[in-house]
């Protein structure tokens, strides 16, 4: 029997375009996540391949029109040292067997994985047990997506049967921004969802020896506010939550911690979401190891910050839309390393060559626009989003900005 906590675990919720992606990358981070250095422990993150058909998030999306109705299909990874489930939820037809070839050999960069929710799991009391961490992981899972059909079933007919479907006809991906736009947010803020906890807790476990999940980070803009007129950082502040670094709030009774990033406000899109594993240095995150995987790595936030200063990003192209990363501070920090898309962010994707975000290892390729002498591609790029042109010339005047130095306290 496996006894469970006190206190439910955060279920993060990203939207996949099909349920092969789906399965590819939990299998990618069940085998890089669930080495240890210590023999004895076996499989701490662990994928289940979950049977939900026909409940209420199913609902919500039946139609009687043929060939309108969808279905979701749900797969877990569980970090079972933290107690963090990783839930990743695709939107299909309901014969998916065609369709999930069809996503299979084209899933790629152009549909990548975005956050959905976070929200709480299923939380037992302390005579309850269960029978194994698959239960625990199909609780969850299970109370997750009734919070999403509850959200989901507020969206108009029109959304629902009519938007979705035509945007699937047209080979398009329905994101995040369809499905909250009309009862959550309109700004990209992902769906959250803290249950209020007795303040009789166990406290939080800092001491694993396994990998184990760490901390999300959550890009937003930052003028980005839910329906009510809240903020994700105002309403992690009045859930019951500890900060353990400026910026940075841990679930009530976990080790697990939520860092929202606000964007500058010269930028144009959200980089991906970032999840942090904590790992012991050791062969789990030796870069010849991960090979083995498929997986390259690189390192991020090494400056003078010693051997434990930094983390290592994993780059496979089964995670494609995820930052993930294993870190071996167990301390939390205030700061943190954003990636090349952030330092991007702000600029025009078109002027980018196509090697500019190429990690160690990928090959050069040809970019068609070099050499070419093209003077209106700005422009043009500026017509297809022109918010960040008319943004900067609101006044009549451009001001030089200064950059300043962010007044951080010492940790």
């Amino acid at each position: 029997m496996f006894r469970t906590a006190l206190i439910p675990s955060p279920v993060i919720t990203l939207l996949s375009p099909s349920v092969a992606a789906s399965r590819r990358a939990a299998g990618v981070l069940s085998s890089v996540l669930s080495v240890s250095s210590d023999s004895s422990t076996s499989s701490p993150n662990v994928a289940y391949d979950l049977d939900t058909a026909g409940d209420d998030l199913d609902s919500v999306f039946a139609s009687s029109v043929p060939g309108f109705s969808r279905i979701w299909k749900s797969i877990g990874v569980t970090c079972s040292a933290s107690g963090t489930v990783i839930h990743f939820c695709s939107l299909g037809a309901v014969h998916s067997d065609a369709d999930t070839k069809v996503d299979d050999k084209s899933f790629g960069k152009t549909t990548p994985f975005s956050l959905l929710s976070i929200t709480e799991g299923a939380g037992y009391t302390a005579a309850e047990t269960v029978n194994s961490p698959e239960d625990v992981t199909l609780e969850s899972i299970q109370h997750c997506r009734k919070l999403l059909a509850n959200e989901f079933s507020q969206l108009s007919p029109a959304t629902k049967h009519f938007r979705l479907n035509l945007k699937s006809i047209v080979g398009g991906r329905v994101t995040p921004s369809d499905l909250l736009r009309e009862t959550v947010s309109s700004d990209g803020l992902p769906l959250l969802s803290i249950e209020s906890c007795s303040s009789n807790r166990n406290g939080s476990s800092k001491q694993h020896n396994v990998p184990f999940f760490k901390e999300i980070v959550v890009p937003c803009f930052d003028y980005a506010e839910y329906k009510d007129g809240s903020t994700i950082m105002s309403r992690l502040a009045m859930a019951e939550t500890t900060r353990p670094a400026v910026g940075v709030y841990e679930w009530p009774g976990t080790s697990s911690c939520i860092r929202p990033l606000p964007t500058a406000a010269e930028d144009q899109r959200l980089p991906p979401p970032s999840l942090i594993f904590h790992s012991e240095p050791s062969h789990s995150n030796d870069p010849m190891y991960l090979a083995s995987y498929g997986v390259r790595t690189a390192r991020i936030g090494y400056s003078g910050g010693g051997i434990n200063g930094g983390q290592i990003m994993i780059l496979h192209p089964d995670l494609g839309g995820l930052d993930v990363r294993l870190c071996s501070r167990t301390a939390v920090s205030s700061s943190f390393s954003e990636a090349q898309e952030s330092l991007l962010a702000g600029s025009l994707e078109e002027l980018q060559s196509t090697n500019v975000l190429l990690a160690g290892g990928e090959k050069a390729v040809d970019d068609h626009r070099s050499g070419k002498g093209d003077c209106w591609i700005e422009l043009r790029a500026n017509v297809k989003r022109p918010a960040g042109y008319l943004r900067a010339k609101k006044g009549g005047s451009v001001k030089q900005k200064i950059a300043r130095i962010p007044d951080l306290p010492y940790e």
